[in-house]
C-alpha cells in the first residue's frame, strides 16, 4: 500500500473553476469572486469572518467552478448535474440542494442555461441521511448568480450519414434570477421523420416485402414550460407548469399488408410549492397534480385518461450538536391518489390507486479528527471522521403496507480518503403509467427465433399492466474513494453493490426457447409456425441477484494557471469508468430454474463495460466527446447448455464528438486575457457526431456461421448520425 501513501500526500492547488475538496483556506478563495461573499461582513476584535455564498450545512467533498461547468458546453443546469454525475462514476437521480438549501421544487432551476451557475457542489456520501437520500445517493449543491437574467435560443438539424431521419430541434427560453425572485418559461419543438425500410437496401435485401416499415418512427413533439419563485415571509413559494404533446406515428405489416400505428400523448403538469423555517426546521411542502390522455389509432384501437394529485412535505435540522459534530434529522411524508380510465374495444376499465408514505433518516457523527475539530489533539475516538446514518418508511400502497429500511456508516480515516457503506431495503410502487397504460403496438424490430432458427420482423405488443406487484429491493454497497489530490485534481473511486430484488418489474427476455416455454401466452406464431408478435408489457420477475463492481478516475489538466487578470478558459476534464458485472442471475417463474445471464442464460449479458469521457475548452473552442465499449456475450439456446444454434454477440464500441466555436458580437467586451465573457451574447455554432466509426452490433452462431438478424441496418438502422447545432443568447 506504499503507492496509496504516496498518492496520498501529493496535493497542489487547482486552476481556478476546477473540481476542489474545499479545506480552511476559504477566505483566500473567495477574495477573487465577491458574488461568492455572502454580507454583511462581521468583525470581531480585529478577525474579519466572511461566510460563503450558497454554502451547505455540510461541506462538500468536491467542487466545480465556472470554468469547469462551462468546459461541458451543456444547454441547460440539468444537463450539467448529470454529466457531472456521470465524470464522477455517480448513479442514480441526485438529491438538488439551491444554494445550500434544500426547496420544495428543484426542478424549476434545472432549465436554467449553466453560466446561471457560480458553482456545483458534491456533497460527501454520509450527507444523504440529513437530505432524504438513499444511501449510498449522491446530494449536489447548486449554487446560482444572485443576479442574473438572459433569453437563449437553440437550434439543430441532424441526419444519419447514408440519409433518412431527419430530426429537428428548436428551443426557446427566458431566465431572470433576482436574489429568491427567478422565472423562467420556455418552449421546446422536436420533429423526426421517419426512417423507412425502403432507404436501407441492405435491410430491405434481408428482410423483402417490408419497404413501407418503418425502422424508426415519425415523432412530433412541442413541450412548453412556466415557472416562478417569489419570497413569502422568511421563506419562498413556486409554481410551475408543463405542457407537453407527443404524437408518434410508425408501419407494420401484418399478414403481408403494411397497418399504421398513430400514438397521441398530451399533458399538462402543475406544481406549487412553499419553502421557509418552521421551529428550527428547514420545511418543504410540494402540491403536485397531472392531468393527461393517451389515444392510439391502429389494429388496437383505445383511449385513456389519467388524473393524479400529489403532496409531499419534509424538513430537516441540526437537532443537537454532538462532540463529534451536529447530529442532523430529515423527516418526510407524501400521499399520492390516481384515477385512470381506459376505453377500448374490450369495454371502459377504471382503476383508482393511493399510496401513502411517512419516515425519516438521522446522519449521527460518532467520530471527529483533530483536523476537523481544529485543535492539537487526537479527536474523538481518535480514528477520523466518521457518522452513521439510519433510516426508514412506512409505505401504504392500496391498502397493502409495507416498510422501507436504510443504514449507512461512512468513514474518513484521513484526509482526501472516505469510505463509506450502505444497505436498504425498499418497496417501490408501479407508476400509473407502468400499469394503466392502454394496449398499443410499437415499430417493428428484428428478432432472432431460435425456435425456427431464422431472423423475422415481430410487432411488441406494449401497454400496462394493472397486476403488477410491488418490488422489494435489497441493496449492499461499500466503496472506496481518494481526492482529490496532486495538481491535476485526480479523483478516484471503487465499489462492490450486489442487488437482491424479489418481483422486480421487468419486459420479456430474449426469446429463447427457455423464456418461450415460462411464457407461452406472450409469443404470437402463424400457422407455420413464424414468430410475429411478442407481448413486452411489464411483468413481474419473481428473483433477481446483480452484483457488479464499479470504478472511477476523473482528473483535470489546466493548460494555462488562471490569473488576476481573468479566467483563461483553457483546461480539459476527463474520466474513465469501468463496470465489472460479477454475478448476474434471474428466476422468472415459480418453478422454473435459476437463470445464470453472465453464461448466456435467458439473453445474456456483457461482463464489462467501459466509457470515457472528456470536456475541453480553449479560448471559444470546446471540444466533448465520449466513449463507450461493452464486451461481447453469449446467449444460450436453451439454459445450462452452450450449443451451435447458441448466439455469439460481439463487442461494441462507440465514440461521440461535439465541436463548437464561439463567434462573438462585434463590440462585445473581453477581458484582459483576450477571453469572451461567460455571459457571451454571440452565436456559438457546433458540430456533433454520434457513433463517428459508424459500428454496428454483430453476432455469430455459436459454430461460427453468420447470426441471422444481425446484418447491418438490423439493429441500428440510423448509425452515424451528423448534426448542426446553433445556439445563442439575444
Amino acid at each position: 500500500m506504499s503507492w496509496l501513501s504516496l498518492f496520498l500526500v501529493l496535493t497542489g492547488h487547482p486552476a481556478d473553476g476546477e473540481p476542489v475538496r474545499p479545506d480552511t483556506d476559504v477566505a483566500g478563495d473567495l477574495a477573487g469572486d465577491p458574488q461568492e461573499v455572502q454580507g454583511p461582513v462581521i468583525h470581531l476584535e480585529d478577525v474579519e469572518v466572511v461566510g460563503r455564498r450558497g454554502a451547505a450545512q455540510i461541506p462538500p467533498e468536491i467542487e466545480f467552478g465556472t470554468d469547469a461547468i462551462d468546459a461541458l458546453n451543456a444547454y441547460d443546469v440539468r444537463e450539467v448535474i448529470e454529466r457531472m454525475g456521470r465524470r464522477l462514476g455517480k448513479t442514480g437521480a441526485p438529491v438538488i440542494l439551491v444554494n445550500g438549501r434544500r426547496i420544495a421544487d428543484p426542478s424549476i432551476y434545472l432549465e436554467f442555461p449553466p453560466d446561471a451557475l457560480v458553482r456545483l457542489e458534491v456533497l460527501p456520501a454520509d450527507a444523504g441521511a440529513a437530505y432524504g437520500a438513499q444511501p449510498g445517493g449522491t446530494v449536489m449543491n447548486v449554487v446560482f448568480q444572485p443576479q442574473f437574467r438572459s433569453r437563449d435560443g437553440f437550434a439543430s438539424v441532424g441526419r444519419p450519414t447514408v440519409g433518412g431521419a431527419t430530426t429537428l430541434n428548436a428551443d426557446l427560453r427566458r431566465s431572470s434570477i433576482s436574489d429568491n425572485n427567478t422565472s423562467q418559461s420556455g418552449v421546446r419543438f422536436n420533429d423526426a421523420t421517419a426512417l423507412r425500410a425502403a432507404e436501407r437496401p441492405d435491410y430491405l435485401q434481408e428482410h423483402p416485402g417490408t419497404g413501407d416499415v418503418t425502422l424508426r418512427p415519425e415523432t412530433e413533439s412541442v413541450n412548453a414550460n412556466l415557472s416562478f419563485v417569489r419570497p413569502l415571509g422568511d421563506g419562498t413559494a413556486s409554481l410551475s407548469a408543463v405542457a407537453q404533446s407527443l404524437a408518434t406515428r410508425s408501419v407494420f405489416t401484418a399478414d403481408g399488408q403494411p397497418i399504421e400505428n398513430r400514438n397521441d400523448l398530451r399533458t399538462l403538469g402543475l406544481t406549487g410549492g412553499l419553502t421557509g423555517q418552521v421551529m428550527g426546521w428547514s420545511g418543504q411542502a410540494t402540491l403536485n397534480g397531472t392531468l393527461s390522455a393517451t389515444d392510439v389509432d391502429g389494429p388496437a384501437e383505445s383511449s385513456g385518461e389519467n388524473r393524479s394529485l400529489g403532496l409531499n412535505v419534509s424538513a430537516n435540522r441540526s437537532l443537537w450538536t454532538l462532540p463529534a459534530g451536529p447530529l442532523f434529522a430529515n423527516v418526510a411524508g407524501q400521499t399520492f391518489h390516481s384515477r385512470s380510465v381506459v376505453e377500448s374495444v374490450s369495454g371502459r376499465s377504471v382503476f383508482t390507486s393511493r399510496n401513502s408514505s411517512v419516515g425519516g433518516d438521522i446522519r449521527l457523527p460518532f467520530s471527529r479528527s483533530a483536523a476537523s475539530a481544529g485543535e492539537d489533539r487526537a479527536g474523538v475516538l481518535g480514528i477520523g471522521d466518521a457518522s452513521l446514518g439510519l433510516g426508514g418508511r412506512a409505505r401504504m400502497v392500496d391498502g397493502a403496507s409495507g416498510a422501507d429500511l436504510n443504514a449507512s456508516l461512512s468513514w474518513i480515516p484521513r484526509q482526501k480518503l472516505g469510505v463509506n457503506g450502505a444497505w436498504f431495503r425498499s418497496t417501490d410502487t408501479p407508476s400509473d403509467m407502468v400499469r394503466y397504460a392502454p394496449i398499443s403496438f410499437g415499430e417493428s424490430e428484428v428478432v432472432y427465433d431460435f425456435r425456427t432458427g431464422e431472423a423475422v420482423d415481430v410487432v411488441p405488443i406494449l401497454g400496462g399492466n394493472p397486476d403488477l406487484r410491488p418490488p422489494v429491493r435489497d441493496q449492499f454497497s461499500l466503496g472506496v474513494s481518494v481526492g482529490p489530490v496532486t495538481p491535476w485534481m485526480v479523483v478516484g473511486n471503487i465499489s462492490a453493490q450486489r442487488v437482491s430484488t424479489a418481483d422486480g418489474l421487468g419486459v420479456l427476455p430474449f426469446p429463447t426457447a427457455d423464456v418461450e416455454a415460462a411464457f407461452p401466452e406472450r409469443f404470437q406464431r402463424d400457422e407455420t409456425g413464424r414468430l410475429i408478435s411478442m407481448d413486452r408489457r411489464p411483468l413481474n420477475i419473481l428473483a433477481q441477484e446483480v452484483a457488479t463492481l464499479s470504478s472511477n478516475l476523473s482528473w483535470s489538466v489546466p493548460f494555462a494557471p488562471a490569473t488576476p487578470d481573468g479566467p483563461t478558459g483553457r483546461s480539459a476534464q476527463m474520466s474513465l469508468t469501468h463496470v465489472w458485472r460479477l454475478d448476474d442471475t434471474t428466476t422468472i417463474r415459480e418453478g422454473l430454474p435459476e437463470m445464470d445471464r453472465l453464461a448466456g442464460d435467458g439473453g445474456g449479458a456483457s461482463r464489462h463495460e467501459i466509457s470515457a469521457q472528456i470536456d475541453a475548452r480553449g479560448g471559444r473552442w470546446g471540444l466533448n466527446g465520449s466513449a463507450l465499449w461493452k464486451g461481447g456475450y453469449r446467449i444460450r439456446r436453451e439454459s445450462g447448455l452452450d450449443s451451435p444454434d447458441d448466439l455469439r454477440v460481439g463487442a461494441l464500441g462507440t465514440v461521440n464528438l461535439k465541436i463548437s466555436y464561439l463567434f462573438q458580437r462585434p463590440g462585445a467586451s473581453e477581458t484582459a486575457t483576450d477571453e469572451p465573457p461567460r455571459r457571451s451574447e454571440g452565436i456559438q455554432v457546433g458540430l456533433e457526431i454520434d457513433n463517428l466509426f459508424d459500428a454496428r452490433p454483430e453476432a455469430t452462431l455459436g459454430d461460427g456461421r453468420p447470426a441471422p438478424g444481425y446484418g447491418r441496418d438490423d439493429h441500428d438502422p440510423l448509425g452515424r448520425v451528423i448534426r448542426l447545432t446553433v445556439k445563442g443568447r439575444f
